[in-house]
C-alpha cells in the first residue's frame, strides 16, 4: 500500500516538474528576446508573452511592467485582460482587489470596460461572503440586497451591471448557506438578466456558468451542473481560439478547464462510464502541461478520487479517500466521501474501516439534517426580510381595529332588534319554570334511576377487566405453550433427518443410491416440516409484537441472489429458477432478514404452483422504493380468490404441502418494514407478487 502512495507521489512530481520546466524555458526565451529588442509595440507583445507563461505567482510583477506599456499604447483591451486575470488570481487579498478595482475604474467607460469591472465586483463580492465574522450582520445585508434585487432594474448599462453584481453576490451567500429553491430561482433570473448586457467578452458568461455548476453540485442537481460546466468549458474554447488567433501563444485557460473537469468527476453518476474516463485523460494531459493543475492534484487528491469512485476501484479509492478527507479543501465533499468510503470498504471487506466511516457518516448526516431547519429560516429572512414582517404587522393591526370597529355597529344592531324578543323569551321562560317543578320529581326518579345502572355498569367493567387479564394469561401461556412445542418438535425431526442420512451413508454402495433417495425425501418433508412450525413461531411473535426489526444498509443483489439460492433446490426438472439483475446495484436500509423472508416465503408459493416454466425475480426504484417483483407461469390465482389468499391457513389447493401461512407471514412482515405485498391482478398466465419497502 505504502509502495503505491509513493509510485503516486513520484508520478505527480514528477508531471508538476516536468509542466513547470515547459513553462520557465517558454518565459526565459521570452525575456531574451525581450532583451533584443527596443520597439515599444514588439515589446509589448514579448512582455504579453512572458506574462501569459508565468506562475500565478509571479504575474503580479510581470503586470507592474507590463500595465503601465499598455497604458502608454492606448491598449485598454490588454489593460482589461490583465486586470481581470490579476483578479481571479488575488481574490483573496482585500486590498490587491481595491487597487484592481480602481485602475479598472479609471480606464474609459465602455461595454467592455463595464463588463470587466463588473467581472471585479463580483469577484470581490462572492470572496466578501466568507469572511463575516457576524452573522446578523450578514444576513442584514443579504436581505438589503435581496430587497432591492425585488425594486425595478434601471434600464441603462450601468444599471444592468450593478444589477449583475448584486445577482452574484446574493447567489454566493445562498450557495454557502441556504442552498435551494431561493438559489435556483435567482440562477434563473440571472441569466435572463445577463442577456441584456452588450457583451465584448465572454468574462461574466465564463463566471456565471461556473457558478452555476458549483450551485447545481451544491444542491445535489448533478445534471444540471454538467449542463453547466459543458457550456463553462465551450466557453473556455471559444476563449482560448480567440487568444490565438490575437497572437497569445501561451496564453492558456488549463486551470479553469481542469475546475470544470474536476467538478463533472464529483457529478459522475450522471456521466456514461466512457465520458468519465475521457475526463479522467484530459486531467492527466493538464497535469503535462500546467504545475498548477498537478499541484492541486497531489494536494486535495479530489480529482483522482472521484475518477477511482467512478470506476469502483475501491483498492484505489479507499486509500486516497483516507489520505485526503480531512485536507480542509475536501470538508465540503466530507460527507460524499465517507459514504464511499463506506461502500468501498464494504467492497474490499474491511470491515473495520466500514464501521469507523458509519459511524463518522452518520454523525454527519444528523449535523446536515439539523442544519437545514435554520437554513430554512434564514431563506425565509431573506425572502421577507424583517421590515416586511413589521409592516405586515402593522396592516394586520390596522385591519384587526377596523375589524373591531365593525363589529361595534353590528352588536348595536343587534341589541336594538333582540330586546323585544329578550322579553318574549322571560314569559316563555316563567312558563317554562312552572312546568320545571312538576318535572323535578320525574328528574329526580329518573336519577335514581341512572345511579343504579352506573353500579351495574362498573360491575360488568369489573368482570371485563378480569376477563381482559385472564385472556392475557391465556395468550402469554399459548406463546409459551408454542415456543416450548416448537423446540421439542425440532429436536426429533432433526434426529430422524440426521439417522436417516447416517443410515444412508453406512449402507452398502450397491443400496446407497436406494436409501440416498429416502433419505433426500426425509431431509426435504423435515425442511417442510421445519418450515411450518416456523411460519406458526413467527405469527405468534407477531401477534405479541414480540417480533423485532434491525434496519441496516444492505444490498437488493445480494438479498435477492441469497433468496433464489435458498429456494432453488425444491424445483424440480422442468422448471427455471432465475434473477434478473438490474444495471446497477442498490443499497436498502432495512432488516436483511425480514426482507429475506418475505422473499423466499414468495419464491417458494410460486415454486409449489409451478409445474413447468419458470419462476423469476427482478426487482426496480420507483419514487424512493424498491419493488421487488416474484413471477411464475403456474396455475395462477382463480378469480375471487385475490383477497382470500392473504387469510392465515388458507390453502387453494389442499394438495399442496404447507399451512397456508406464507404469504399471510409474508403480509405482516412487510408491514412492519414498512411496505407492502400485493398481487398484481393484471399478469397471466401464471402469477406476480409484488413486494414495495421503501429505500431508507
Amino acid at each position: 500500500m505504502k509502495l503505491r502512495h509513493l509510485i503516486i507521489f513520484i508520478s505527480v512530481l514528477a508531471v508538476s516538474m516536468q509542466a513547470m520546466s515547459t513553462n520557465l524555458a517558454a518565459e526565459r526565451e521570452c525575456r531574451l528576446r525581450l532583451a533584443e529588442t527596443t520597439d515599444p509595440i514588439d515589446s509589448l507583445e514579448i512582455l504579453t508573452d512572458i506574462f501569459d507563461a508565468s506562475p500565478l505567482s509571479r504575474r503580479g510583477e510581470v503586470a507592474k511592467v507590463l500595465y503601465p506599456l499598455a497604458e502608454r499604447l492606448e491598449r485598454t483591451d490588454l489593460q482589461l485582460n490583465i486586470l481581470a486575470q490579476l483578479a481571479s488570481a488575488s481574490f483573496t487579498n482585500d486590498s490587491v482587489m481595491a487597487a484592481i478595482a480602481d485602475a479598472a475604474g479609471n480606464i474609459p467607460e465602455s461595454d467592455l470596460q463595464r463588463e470587466v469591472l463588473t467581472y471585479i465586483r463580483v469577484v470581490k463580492h462572492v470572496r466578501k461572503q466568507g469572511v463575516y465574522n457576524d452573522s446578523a450582520e450578514r444576513d442584514q445585508d443579504i436581505v438589503a440586497l435581496t430587497r432591492k434585487l425585488n425594486k425595478p432594474m434601471p434600464d441603462t448599462p450601468r444599471g444592468v451591471s450593478e444589477r449583475i453584481s448584486d445577482m452574484f453576490t446574493v447567489i454566493g451567500f445562498l450557495q454557502r448557506n441556504t442552498p435551494g429553491v431561493l438559489l435556483e430561482d435567482i440562477l434563473a433570473k440571472l441569466d435572463v438578466t445577463m442577456r441584456k448586457l452588450p457583451m465584448k467578452s465572454q468574462l461574466l458568461r465564463l463566471a456565471y456558468f461556473n457558478q452555476s455548476a458549483a450551485a447545481y453540485t451544491f444542491m445535489g442537481k448533478t445534471e444540471k451542473a454538467i449542463k453547466a460546466d459543458s457550456i463553462y468549458l465551450s466557453i473556455l474554447d471559444e476563449m482560448q481560439q480567440e487568444a490565438e488567433n490575437n497572437g497569445r501563444q501561451y496564453c492558456t485557460y488549463d486551470r479553469n478547464r481542469y475546475i470544470g473537469y474536476r467538478r463533472m468527476l464529483y457529478n459522475h453518476s450522471s456521466l456514461p462510464i466512457e465520458k468519465v474516463r475521457e475526463i479522467h485523460g484530459k486531467i492527466n494531459a493538464l497535469m503535462l502541461r500546467e504545475p498548477d493543475v498537478a499541484a492541486d492534484v497531489d494536494e486535495n487528491g479530489r480529482a483522482l478520487i472521484h475518477y477511482y469512485v467512478a470506476e469502483q476501484d475501491w483498492e484505489h479509492a479507499v486509500p486516497l479517500i483516507k489520505k485526503y478527507i480531512d485536507v480542509p479543501e475536501n470538508q465540503w465533499t466530507r460527507r460524499v466521501m465517507l459514504k464511499s468510503l463506506i461502500t468501498g470498504a464494504a467492497a474490499l471487506g474491511d470491515h473495520a474501516t466500514e464501521v469507523s466511516a458509519m459511524r463518522e457518516y452518520y454523525r454527519t448526516l444528523e449535523d446536515y439534517l439539523a442544519s437545514r431547519y435554520d437554513e430554512r429560516i434564514r431563506e425565509l429572512q431573506i425572502v421577507y426580510g424583517v421590515n416586511d414582517l413589521s409592516e405586515r404587522n402593522v396592516k394586520l393591526e390596522q385591519e384587526r381595529k377596523e375589524s373591531i370597529e365593525k363589529n361595534q355597529r353590528v352588536w348595536i344592531i343587534v341589541a336594538v332588534t333582540v330586546i323585544p324578543l329578550l322579553l318574549l323569551l322571560l314569559v316563555g321562560v316563567l312558563v317554562l319554570y312552572r312546568r320545571s317543578k312538576r318535572l323535578t320529581q320525574d328528574l329526580a326518579q329518573s336519577v335514581a334511576d341512572l345511579r343504579s345502572e352506573r353500579d351495574n355498569v362498573l360491575r360488568a367493567q369489573k368482570e371485563l377487566i378480569a376477563a381482559r387479564d385472564q385472556a392475557q394469561v391465556a395468550s402469554r401461556h399459548k406463546t409459551d405453550f408454542i415456543n416450548n412445542m416448537t423446540h421439542e418438535i425440532r429436536i426429533p425431526l432433526n434426529a430422524i433427518a440426521d439417522y436417516s442420512r447416517l443410515i444412508a451413508d453406512c449402507a452398502d454402495d450397491d443400496k446407497r443410491p436406494y436409501l440416498d433417495h429416502y433419505a433426500k425425501l426425509i431431509d426435504l418433508n423435515n425442511e417442510l416440516a421445519q418450515t411450518m412450525v416456523n411460519d406458526v413461531l413467527d405469527i405468534s411473535e407477531i401477534d405479541n409484537s414480540r417480533l423485532k426489526i434491525n434496519p441496516q444498509p444492505v444490498s437488493a443483489n445480494e438479498l435477492c441472489t441469497m433468496a433464489v439460492e435458498s429456494v432453488c433446490h425444491h424445483i424440480t426438472s422442468d422448471v427455471t429458477m432465475d434473477f434478473v439483475k438490474p444495471d446497477s446495484d442498490v443499497t436498502i436500509n432495512t432488516d436483511p432478514r425480514r426482507v429475506e423472508q418475505v422473499l423466499i416465503n414468495l419464491l417458494s408459493n410460486a415454486v409449489k404452483f409451478t409445474r413447468e416454466g419458470f419462476v423469476r425475480l427482478s426487482y426496480s426504484v420507483e419514487d424512493g422504493r424498491v419493488l421487488f417483483s416474484v413471477a411464475d407461469s403456474g396455475s395462477g390465482i382463480p378469480e375471487g380468490k385475490e383477497d382470500v389468499i392473504f387469510e392465515r391457513f388458507e390453502k387453494l389447493d389442499n394438495t399442496t404441502q404447507g399451512a397456508g401461512l406464507g404469504l399471510p407471514i409474508a403480509r405482516l412482515v412487510a408491514g412492519m418494514l414498512r411496505g407492502t405485498v400485493t398481487l398484481d391482478r393484471s399478469y397471466s398466465p401464471g402469477a406476480r407478487f409484488v413486494f414495495s419497502i421503501p429505500l431508507k
